[in-house]
């Protein structure tokens, strides 16, 4: 089986890798009362996951109402609120893909006491609940009490294939200079 699927990977490698960006990319700025958030995602992948085949308006209240459903943070089982503060789409070229579109969300999460801003679970779930192989690469964009200010990697989201749930990341971000 592993034999096969390597060359079906040798064989295939170019179209499975020639999408520009075939997951959704969260970043995350830790500011002094709250978290202010990107998350960059390929409109097909979204539009898959809402049963559509395209998305004709992405400023719909629909998707403010399925981003904060989507996106959350607890600590313990004290629930943050989110904040959808803007949607866009835009349009670009790869050499490999040609023109592509890419939903951008801008969010804020707020905790109910900033004694716990820098210890939660983030629940981010958008496309991976309905598209399973979708994944979410999350990073920390900029937090100054850490010294980060052009990003790290943290973690990644995706769907445990085993009970088939998406579980939340814990994000403990205490551990500042």
């Amino acid at each position: 089986m592993r034999l096969l699927t390597c060359i079906l990977l040798l064989l295939c490698g170019q179209q499975l890798f020639a999408h520009p960006m075939p997951n959704s990319i969260v970043s995350l700025s830790v500011l002094d009362l709250s978290i202010k958030g990107e998350a960059k995602m390929p409109m097909l992948e979204l539009a898959s996951a809402i049963k559509q085949t395209r998305i004709a308006n992405i400023n719909d209240p629909f998707f403010i109402t399925y981003f904060q459903q989507h996106i959350r943070a607890l600590s313990g089982d004290r629930q943050w609120s989110t904040t959808i503060d803007s949607i866009r789409m835009t349009t670009d070229t790869d050499p490999n893909v040609g023109k592509y579109q890419e939903v951008l969300v801008y969010f804020e999460m707020t905790p109910p006491d900033p004694a716990l801003l820098r210890d939660f679970n983030f629940r981010y779930n958008a496309i991976i609940h309905e598209v399973v192989t979708h994944k979410i690469l999350v990073f920390v964009k900029q937090d100054w009490k850490n010294g980060i200010q052009h990003g790290e990697q943290i973690g990644m989201i995706k769907m445990d294939t085993r009970s088939g749930k998406v579980f939340p990341m814990y994000i403990n971000l205490e551990h500042g200079t």
